[in-house]
């Protein structure tokens, strides 16, 4: 059997990701446990909060649930509250 590629760098240039890469990189979709986690809420209100219910939308595959890190950035971005301007009180 011949080696496909021999070095990291020359299996970067090929355009494949070595398992020390994908250690590196962030996923792009996380679990439930995880989405809650970093939404600091329980499972149970992110599940409300997932589409059909709420707005997250949701990845399914196969009987796995997961949500895209994108969605889940993009769902914080939607709930912040930014202070309007204007002029200032003073106290």
């Amino acid at each position: 059997m011949q080696k496909l590629a021999k070095s990291k760098a020359e299996t970067r240039s090929m355009g494949w990701a070595s398992n020390e890469d994908d250690n590196e990189r962030a996923p792009l979709l996380v679990g439930v446990r995880e989405a809650a986690r970093l939404l600091s809420v329980s499972a149970g209100t992110l599940m409300n909060h997932t589409v059909p219910r709420g707005p997250i939308p949701v990845v399914k595959i196969g009987a796995r649930t997961a949500y895209s890190v994108k969605d889940l950035e993009a769902f914080i971005a939607s709930r912040t509250k930014r202070p309007k301007s204007g002029p200032v009180a003073e106290s």
